[in-house]
């Protein structure tokens, strides 16, 4: 059977140590969501010692990235067949 961790507090063992004691998969479930606090704290005091967003610009990715993320490409495909007025009978 897989064994599945998500060693959060044990940062210091290598994956190879998990590797070897049969480990099938590691989590590093918060890791990410942890730097991206960091990142916004960072950013947040960068606005507003700058009293503007023109200085974060090159720190952050484009909007179009956001929409790339949530797979905008299939929302649109949707609201075309589901959104469009019925046509009516004649």
């Amino acid at each position: 059977l897989p064994i599945v961790i998500a060693p959060t507090t044990y940062n210091q063992v290598p994956a190879a140590e998990f590797e070897r004691m049969g480990i099938s998969v590691v989590l590093w479930a918060n890791h990410l969501f942890r730097a991206s606090i960091r990142a916004m704290q960072d950013t947040a005091k960068k606005v507003w010692a700058e009293r503007s967003t023109v200085g974060i610009e090159p720190m952050i990715v484009p909007v179009a990235e956001v929409f790339r993320l949530q797979n905008d490409a299939e929302l649109k495909e949707a609201e075309d067949r589901y959104l469009k007025p019925p046509r009516l009978a004649r």
